[in-house]
């Protein structure tokens, strides 16, 4: 390249030479000014401080005795001119390297004059040839979405970080090269760029003519006085290269990939909008081959300063390196044809963390179908998979499922029920082991599914068509709990404690006196109270006294550790240390005292409490509190916690469990005492005689450390309690940020679990038409006949088959037309369709493939379904097409592309579930831990936008919003949900002559949870609606299916299991798949379902209703199935 100077040359918008003598005027006076403030001013504070000091001394001394004649006053503010300059200096001090290096130092609180020697120091690199580039400004720029930043490839990224690229010029056709800023140390400079690019530092004022007054990427304007940024991509001369030794490595190194066979790497230069899936599937075409980006970048620096360690956050003018294609296949910018759209269930490779992953799920196993179940990772993109259920037939016997996770809402397990270990790790990067909000993860994770068996009894009680009651927006404990918890924590320490009570029973040798426990990314490691050989699944911990779980240790499952007794009901959270989460057992610690104010105090002594009383690893316990208020001891559905007027009552209940243990010569329960508030002194005395008596017993309590109960329990463990310092905890041999529930935060809890004991709401238009809850498919009951208008049928006749015949079919929409079988029946077993083995699928099997591997291509319009021709039909010819699915794994179906990461589909789903939300809420909802900032809100609206392209009048689906408004969606993009609705609604109206084929189209629908299972705060209330709608959809179904003058018992039960795939605890289903198995003949099933029944009762510790008790008996008893004779015919 050559190095000969390019003469300077003027050009309009350049930097003037006035304007250079400027900077160095303003510079020369900078400099003058910060060596007057550094070196003169101390002089004249010496000096001053020489004159007022020693009077100022003398009249310190006699201050109190005498008058003050300003001498005292005098010396206050020479000492404060000392203070202010030696700040000052700091400032300076800090500053210089700082700028030095292109960076901006954070504002300090009281750090006087940091502004003015930024300014100051700013002005003086300013006025250096290379000060373009040095000089930070005092305050930081806002950052915002780059524009129009080139991707350029670079033969090698040993050359350069650096993009330069190429671009024609549209009015002259010549080549505009394009230089990106790089984040590099020591910072660049529009010098140091000149003299790598053009060969000559002095060339720097031809750069800065070239962008003078053009906007960067971030939104700022160029002005050569200013500095410049990282990412900036600026305009070059066009006789600009890189330099000679780079070009000669990027030679060597196309030479040495020729000679290999292997091509040099490419360099991509992100631009506004981009995303890694985008990048991955226009660039590698396969957006799965995010992966190897995320892995061959990981690491490195962003534009802005910092390291890449999230794909969800890539930067305008961030420098990426794309694999070789032989490990990824390049394919045209624009795709000639729509893509596939993502496959429901895809999991994330497990090699690098998948944009927005998802929190973790439980997997339990089970030998049924279900829709739920996600493939072995696979770098490959998995095949479409069917929603369908296909259970065995009559005949064969019913496969059931085992129990999956719940809902979002139910989905934390009271007890550790997961069979499958090793899919539980305590060292799950997703799991935040630090306290968020003043609540750790175990809290957050119990408290959630006590809530969750609340809102599950809730389903149970409610009636046919009903849905729960519950707060349409949730609180911020709520949503704070949901983005807290995590479920496989509680597991795990549930699940290893119970195996090594198991191995310790098996060895008869008791499990070993804990001090406590630890949770972090590492394992489980147990503190003990003495030294002991260790039993499995642990090993020797490192420092003495110590167990850490052994990774290679087999943990035993949920249903050989059914008759397992928690061994450690005492052990609760007291929060965190540096090295994790912090658990005391309180049966070895047995007096625990807190040390603080009366909040302070009540709100550790809360957090203790409510983990004690609701937390999965310890199912058998005694909890009585005081002073922590009466209301909440009600609301729990474990029931563990007791409420107590005063301490008298407390030792009152201690006396009679020592009678009670004492009579029966056994083990009486753990007993535990919380208590906070005022303490009499004399009933502090009567507990502590109390607890003497009855030293022999499992006993531990907390209070308040007052006077009297130090001094009645000299050998108790305090804590100190003060907000904003760590406890010292000598049992444990840490310090510990203690865990607590505001007064806020309680009230909060309580009224979610009082919403969640009110009367569910009523069945209001087609829902009022669901049957019966009561009466079970197969189960001989006549099906329910909803008449309209006079000459109607009664719908209680009891003989409605015989008059059947009279009853007009409903008017159906002059679009729709029938397909199905001439007489309206429903299908039978034998009906079906060819599948692609040369068996035969029902209709409902062929449905439900149809909506699961919908392609973009076929997605069928808003509100109508590929799988019924009975669909209210919209003929809109502008209808896009464009679906967000929720009922299963979020997807966008009907969109330009495939690509879309989790977190712009959830995003998706907000938005469309929640219009008109502001950008504030959107931020909060996606992670209300770390809330999106607008950036990156911008960016994924942003590739949003691009995916689902423009409406055919030309509007964008998803507007920008007007002032004052939030975001919504174009009228035209729908849901699954949506459409499910309307199908439902349609085919219950209908009834059982005319609305199964409504039906089955609105369930073949659900491809699985709703939101795949995911802890969605925002979306629970939704989901809550969905649990109640699709479970009354497929036992009306099944009903429609199993009571007809002909029964489809395989229909059936096809849409029974499909519910319960939805709803596992749903014992209106389960009655359903009963009965059903038991008309079948199907004893082997009965059983299945029986034994599936009572895991998930022991699972939520709940008690199954009379009738599904008598229809267990009577199933179980061999007797005939109930008679069919007065059935609708279908």
């Amino acid at each position: 390249m050559p190095n000969t100077p390019r003469p300077r040359t003027s050009r309009s918008g350049g930097r003037s030479g006035g304007q250079s003598v400027a900077a160095v005027l303003r510079g020369l006076l900078s400099l003058a000014v910060l060596l007057a403030l550094l070196g003169a001013l101390p002089v004249v504070l010496w000096w001053a401080t020489s004159t007022v000091g020693p009077a100022g001394v003398a009249a310190l001394g006699s201050l109190l005795s005498t008058d003050d004649s300003g001498q005292v006053f005098l010396l206050a503010l020479a000492v404060a001119g000392w203070i202010g300059w030696l700040l000052f200096a700091v400032a300076v001090v800090l500053e210089i390297p700082a700028q030095l290096r292109g960076r901006a130092v954070p504002q300090i609180r009281g750090l006087v004059g940091q502004r003015t020697a930024a300014a100051l120091v700013g002005a003086i690199l300013l006025a250096l040839p290379t000060g373009t580039a040095l000089a930070v400004p005092a305050t930081a720029a806002p950052a915002a979405a780059a524009t129009g930043v080139s991707a350029a490839a670079v033969p090698s990224t040993a050359a350069a970080t650096a993009s330069v690229g190429a671009t024609a010029s549209s009015d002259t056709g010549s080549t505009q090269v394009t230089y990106t800023v790089r984040d590099v140390r020591p910072a660049e400079s529009l010098w140091s760029i000149a003299e790598t690019m053009l060969g000559d530092g002095q060339r720097w004022e031809e750069i800065a003519a070239l962008n003078q007054g053009r906007t960067m990427p971030g939104g700022l304007v160029f002005y050569a006085e200013k500095p410049i940024r990282p990412g900036w991509a600026l305009h070059l001369p066009a006789d600009a290269q890189p330099p000679q030794h780079n070009t000669s490595a990027a030679q060597a190194d196309g030479q040495a990939a020729r000679q290999t066979g292997s091509p040099a790497p490419t360099i991509y230069t992100v631009r506004d909008g981009d995303s890694l899936t985008g990048i991955a599937d226009v660039q590698l075409g396969d957006a799965n081959q995010y992966v190897q980006i995320f892995e061959l970048n990981c690491g490195g620096p962003l534009p802005d300063g910092g390291t890449f360690t999230d794909p969800d956050l890539i930067h305008p003018g961030q420098h990426l390196t794309l694999p070789h294609p032989d490990t990824a296949t390049p394919t045209p910018a624009t795709p000639a044809t729509p893509e596939t759209p993502e496959t429901p269930g895809t999991p994330a490779l497990p090699t690098a963390p998948a944009p927005a992953p998802r929190e973790p799920q439980e997997a339990v196993p089970g030998s049924g179908p279900t829709t739920t179940e996600s493939p072995a990772p696979s770098k490959q993109p998995a095949p479409a998979t069917t929603g369908a259920v296909t259970p065995e037939t009559s005949t064969a016997g019913s496969s059931s499922t085992a129990p999956t996770q719940s809902s979002a809402s139910a989905a934390p397990r009271p007890e550790g029920v997961s069979e499958a270990p090793a899919s539980v790790h305590a060292g799950d990067s997703s799991i935040h082991w630090a306290l968020i909000g003043g609540i750790g993860t175990l809290l957050a994770a119990s408290l959630t599914g006590a809530l969750g068996v609340r809102r599950i009894l809730q389903q149970r009680q409610r009636h046919a068509g009903q849905t729960i009651a519950q707060d349409q927006e949730p609180t911020d404990l709520e949503q704070l709990l949901g983005a807290t918890s995590h479920p496989a924590g509680v597991e795990l320490l549930d699940q290893v404690l119970r195996t090594l009570a198991h191995h310790a029973a098996d060895r008869d040798i008791p499990v070993p006196a804990l001090r406590g426990a630890r949770l972090n990314t590492v394992g489980v490691t147990l503190l003990l109270d003495e030294p002991a050989d260790p039993i499995p699944p642990f090993a020797e911990g490192p420092a003495p006294r110590t167990w850490i779980l052994d990774p290679q240790a087999d943990l035993l499952t949920a249903e050989d550790l059914t008759s397992v007794q928690a061994p450690y009901p005492g052990l609760v959270t007291l929060g965190t240390d540096d090295d994790g989460l912090v658990l005391i057992d309180l049966m070895t610690c047995r007096i625990l005292l807190l040390d603080g104010s009366d909040e302070e105090v009540l709100a550790v002594a809360r957090a203790l409490a409510l983990e004690l009383g609701t937390c999965g690893w310890t199912d058998y316990s005694e909890i009585l509190t005081t002073g922590l208020g009466a209301r909440l001891a009600g609301l729990l559905p474990q029931g563990r916690i007791r409420t107590m007027p005063h301490l008298p009552a407390v030792a009152a209940d201690l006396g009679e469990l020592m009678l009670e243990a004492h009579q029966s010569g056994e083990q009486v329960l753990p007993w535990l005492a919380v208590g906070a508030g005022e303490l009499d002194d004399e009933h502090v005395v009567q507990l502590a005689d109390a607890l003497a008596a009855g030293r022999t017993l499992d006993t531990a309590i907390i209070l308040p450390a007052t006077a009297a109960t130090r001094h009645s329990f000299p050998h108790a463990e305090v804590l100190t309690v003060a907000n904003g310092q760590d406890a010292p905890v000598g049992l444990l041999e840490t310090s510990v940020d203690l865990q607590r529930i505001s007064d806020e935060q309680y009230r909060q809890y309580v009224h979610a679990l009082t919403v969640a004991t009110q009367e569910p709401n009523a069945a209001t238009g087609p829902w009022e038409s669901t049957e019966d809850h009561a009466r079970a498919a197969a189960g001989g009951a006549p099906l329910t006949v909803h008449a309209t208008g006079e000459g109607s049928l009664d719908p209680g006749n009891p003989f409605p088959a015989l008059l059947a015949g009279h009853i007009p079919a409903p008017t159906r929409p002059a679009a729709a037309t029938t397909d199905a079988t001439t007489s309206g029946t429903a299908p039978t077993s034998g009906a079906g369709t060819p599948a692609a083995d040369g068996s035969t699928k029902s209709e409902a099997e062929a449905a439900a493939e149809q909506a699961s591997g919908i392609a973009p291509a076929a997605i069928p319009a808003p509100h109508t379904s590929p799988t019924s021709t009975q669909v209210p039909q919209h003929p809109d010819p502008k209808d896009t097409g464009v679906r967000i699915d929720v009922l299963g794994p979020l997807r966008i179906s009907g969109s330009d592309t495939s690509a879309h990461s989790p977190r712009t589909t959830c995003l998706a789903a907000y938005i469309h579930l929640r219009p008109g939300r502001s950008a504030d809420t959107l931020c909060k909802a996606m992670d209300y831990i770390n809330p999106w900032s607008t950036r990156t809100l911008h960016s994924r609206l942003s590739e949003l936008r691009n995916a689902i392209g423009l409406h055919t009048d030309g509007q964008p689906l998803l507007p920008r919003p007007k002032t004052g408004a939030g975001y919504s969606f174009h009228p035209a993009v729908t849901s699954d949900w949506q459409l499910f609705q309307d199908l439902a609604g349609q085919g219950l109206a209908a009834g059982p002559l005319n609305g199964i084929e409504d039906l089955e189209a609105a369930m073949a629908l659900v491809r699985g949870k709703p939101f795949d299972g995911r802890t969605l705060p925002w979306a629970d209330p939704i989901i809550q609606d969905m649990l109640s709608k699709i479970t009354d959809t497929a036992h009306t179904l099944a009903r429609w299916h199993a009571d007809a003058v002909l029964p489809d018992l395989d229909a059936a039960r096809r849409s029974v299991h499909k519910g319960l795939d939805v709803e596992e605890t749903s014992e209106v289903l389960y009655r359903d798949l009963l009965t059903i198995e038991w008309a079948a003949g199907n004893t082997a099933a009965i059983r299945r379902t029986v034994a599936r029944i009572q895991h998930i009762a022991r699972t939520y510790d709940l008690t199954l209703e009379t009738t599904t008790e008598d229809t267990i008996t009577q199933a179980l008893a061999g007797k005939p199935a109930p008679s069919t004779t007065y059935s609708v015919r279908a």
